[in-house]
């Protein structure tokens, strides 16, 4: 069974991104571990709420952390009566646990609740997140703070054609097929002088597409304007989008939008999920 890892630090961001977590894993019949990592010695940051935590302030024993995870998991199956709930816990680095577990291939999919390190409600993805998101090899949810989940009705993928995005369209048409949601694969032409092959490009990858996946409900959007986060942020905005998605690469759409001022603007102003994939070199194997 496939499964879906939330960091928990005990906090309402994580319990939050538990809920969100238990409705996917629900549609997809995937297994939930709650995973809680500590670090007994020194300041750390936990699940990336990015509340920095002193070693002082950190007073549970390792029994005392599972009771408390065994509370989250009563809490899980509450909601749910036939989910499969897990818990893990270790000392260590968030970052670190999570690279390591999806480089193993132990999980598919990490949920995971966000707050930025100041507390300004303006910054939704902090550091820590981003590491997360551009690191780790399995698909990663980040949820926005005091975000209540709603049926995903609508999907918008934004593509700069990497081959490996194809692959993270399949995972994504599994996704939407399960809540029955569009899903819209767009490409954003900043650049006059590459619009005609721009158009070219968009042909040949929806051909690439339609050879490994076939969904009735997904469609393509080039859309030419010069501003990518602007034009992204009033695509989403204007169809009413409930999750955002990116694969994470070097020099690509995602690095522009993963820098931290720029991700704080985008992620305020959209304040959705946003799922990130993380792109692979030719030989590799597929992310889902």
């Amino acid at each position: 069974m496939k499964t879906i890892v939330v960091p928990v630090d005990f906090s309402e961001n994580a319990k939050n991104a538990m809920f969100y977590a238990i409705s996917i894993a629900k549609k997809l019949k995937m297994k939930l571990m709650l995973m809680h990592v500590f670090h007994q010695s020194e300041a750390d940051t936990f699940c990336d709420s990015l509340k920095v935590v002193t070693g002082s302030e950190i007073t549970d024993t390792p029994d005392e952390i599972k009771n408390r995870l065994k509370l989250w998991r009563e809490m899980a199956v509450a909601v749910e009566k036939d989910l499969c709930c897990e818990i893990s816990y270790a000392e260590g680095n968030l970052e670190d646990e999570l690279k390591k577990g999806s480089e193993r291939n132990e999980y598919d999919l990490i949920v995971m609740g966000t707050k930025g390190a100041s507390g300004l409600k303006r910054i939704f993805i902090g550091s820590n997140t981003v590491k997360v998101l551009k690191e780790v090899s399995c698909p990663v949810i980040a949820v926005p703070p005091g975000y209540n989940f709603k049926e995903i009705k609508k999907v918008v993928f934004a593509t700069d054609y990497h081959y490996s995005d194809v692959a993270a369209i399949r995972f994504m048409v599994q996704l939407s097929r399960a809540f029955d949601a569009e899903l819209m694969v767009v490409h954003v032409s900043d650049d006059q002088l590459k619009r005609r092959l721009d158009q070219d490009l968009l042909e040949y990858f929806m051909g690439q597409v339609a050879l490994a996946v076939q969904y009735d409900k997904m469609k393509f959007y080039l859309l030419e304007e010069g501003d990518v986060k602007k034009t992204l942020k009033d695509f989403v905005l204007r169809e009413k989008a409930d999750l955002f998605a990116l694969s994470t690469e070097k020099h690509s759409l995602a690095e522009l939008l993963l820098r931290k001022s720029l991700t704080e603007q985008f992620a305020y102003q959209i304040r959705l999920p946003l799922l990130t994939f993380h792109a692979f070199d030719f030989g590799d194997n597929d992310i889902f």
